[in-house]
């Protein structure tokens, strides 16, 4: 909220919020990491736990709630991840960017 603030959002505001979005994606690519390493169960539904590169494809698809299908989460704990990754993104892009990029074009109007 200080980077609305008297001045109100920038551009630079809305870039820096949706530059911790995508870190948002690759935190959850790091957590899908850690339990493919922790747990010998396949974490995807084609019986394997995928390649870095394909939990990295994986992960933005689920942020965006886009789901291609190629990958879907067959563990337990995979699917809970994605579905508190949906969850999050979408509070975070409705409440912080959609605070931002309106405050922004008011500013604009002005």
């Amino acid at each position: 909220m200080r980077l609305v603030g008297p001045v109100g959002a920038t551009l630079q505001a809305v870039a820096g919020a949706l530059a911790i979005h995508l870190l948002l994606g690759l935190t959850f690519t790091w957590i899908i990491s850690v339990v493919t390493h922790v747990d010998s169960t396949p974490y995807f539904s084609g019986g394997t736990s995928g390649t870095e590169s394909e939990r990295a494809y994986y992960s933005p698809a689920v942020l965006t709630t886009t789901g291609f299908g190629d990958l879907t989460a067959a563990h337990p704990v995979g699917r809970a991840l994605a579905v508190l990754e949906m969850v999050v993104s979408q509070l975070y892009l409705v409440t912080v960017i959609g605070v931002l990029v309106g405050n922004l074009a008011a500013r604009r109007m002005t």
